[in-house]
């Protein structure tokens, strides 16, 4: 009953206000992530050709330029992306060795995607799923989390450093 007395009612207006027209791009790729630019217009990103690429868009999402690779790779089947605090980005792609979305590799960019550094997460580690990784680039945290063949839940942590390195693997228990 006392949580009640404290409990005060809370309300959201609508998320989403409106649905413009759809905007057509003129071109294909998948997993895409927009991020705010400073001057109000926006970055997508986007997996394409085994890399990760990335074009600057206005305000009305019209492009600035072309599509450009920022990886470098050819062999990327998932990308995951973040927005640091500091306005560069973290990436975490996954490829295929053997078996499925074996390896992770890493990536740090500046805030104009140049690529400052890059790293192995795993090589061949069918014992984790790199593919559709939750990456976070956070002032506490920065890295990506991967979940098991058999369960799905995210099952460890990977801590990345500045250089795109594994810092530490934290794993997680059971899945509840």
């Amino acid at each position: 009953m006392t949580v009640l007395i404290f409990a005060s009612g809370v309300f959201a207006a609508p998320y989403v206000l409106d649905v413009g027209e759809t905007v057509n791009l003129g071109f294909g790729g998948d997993e895409p992530h927009v991020f705010p630019r400073e001057n109000g217009g926006w970055w997508l990103a986007f997996g394409a050709d085994g890399d990760l690429y990335v074009a600057p868009m206005d305000s009305a999402w019209n492009l600035e330029s072309e599509p450009f690779p920022v990886a470098g790779r050819t062999d990327l089947i998932s990308n995951s992306v973040a927005m640091c605090p500091d306005g560069s980005f973290l990436h975490v792609g996954a490829s295929t060795m053997e078996v499925l979305a074996d390896s992770g590799w890493s990536f740090r960019y500046d805030a104009d995607w140049n690529l400052v550094a890059e790293g192995t997460i795993h090589e061949g580690a069918d014992w984790l799923v790199h593919k559709n990784s939750p990456v976070v680039c956070g002032d506490v945290f920065q890295g990506a989390g991967f979940s098991t063949p058999d369960t799905g839940a995210c099952q460890a942590f990977v801590h990345l450093g500045q250089d795109a390195c594994v810092e530490e693997v934290r794993p997680l228990g059971p899945p509840i």
